[in-house]
């Protein structure tokens, strides 16, 4: 997506609209985290959580090997909670 596109792109009205579970993962060192609070606001699911990591940046959940696997763990533990059909078995992080 182009930075033009990107910034009018209306996500809050996509966002009102979603009713399916949602896992927010988020911090205020990733891109405009009002706007990810006001998407997340805004949605009408019934399930759905938001983790803020606080200092996370938006790079280390690509590059940082202990944040993204953490961060998957994170996924899979939340969707098999409220996804039907998923493994009841919560997903450990090899330490």
């Amino acid at each position: 997506m182009s930075d033009a596109a990107l910034f009018t792109y209306d996500g809050l009205v996509y966002a009102s609209r979603l009713t399916k579970p949602y896992l927010m993962i988020h911090s205020d060192q990733c891109a405009v985290p009002s706007a990810a609070r006001r998407h997340f606001a805004v949605s009408p699911a019934q399930y759905k959580q938001v983790l803020w990591e606080g200092q996370t940046r938006h790079l280390q959940y690509y590059e940082d090997e202990a944040v993204v696997d953490e961060t998957v763990c994170n996924i899979v533990n939340w969707f098999s909670r409220h996804v039907r059909g998923a493994q009841d078995s919560p997903v450990m992080i090899p330490r």
